[in-house]
């Protein structure tokens, strides 16, 4: 018998990481759009930067991140942000999303677009970026 192992001729996991530094790298189809580059992805990130850095300027000033966006207002953020229209086309009311963890040291912010499949954005404190991903 032979000493080498049957591989598939194709393993999967070399090909979803070379998928993904692929569409990192900007080589993705050029009719489609990367959910980093998407016009959707785009805004809804602009639109919920000043969010972001309301709950880092909250949790500086408090010791921990707030429990709730509504207590960023007025003191360190003068409104929440508005909803956008390819938004509000697409039927969705709450297009965006803060959680807290449990002892208040870290937070998430979100936020889900279709178009032409379900996309995903979001931005943790303890990463401190923005990942996009999805159905592009």
């Amino acid at each position: 018998g032979s000493s080498m192992r049957s591989m598939p001729p194709f393993p999967m996991r070399p090909l979803l990481l070379l998928g993904a530094s692929l569409a990192l790298s900007g080589c993705f189809n050029p009719f489609a759009c990367s959910p980093m580059g998407c016009a959707k992805a785009v805004d809804g990130r602009a639109r919920l930067q000043p969010i972001i850095d309301a709950v880092v300027a909250y949790g500086d000033a408090q010791g921990a991140y707030p429990d709730s966006v509504a207590q960023l207002v007025p003191a360190f953020l003068v409104a929440l942000p508005d909803t956008p229209d390819w938004v509000a086309r697409s039927g969705q009311s709450e297009w965006w999303y803060y959680e807290r963890s449990g002892d208040g040291a870290t937070f998430s912010v979100g936020f889900a677009y279709g178009g032409p499949g379900m996309n995903h954005c979001g931005w943790t404190s303890d990463r401190g970026d923005w990942r996009c991903s999805g159905h592009y």
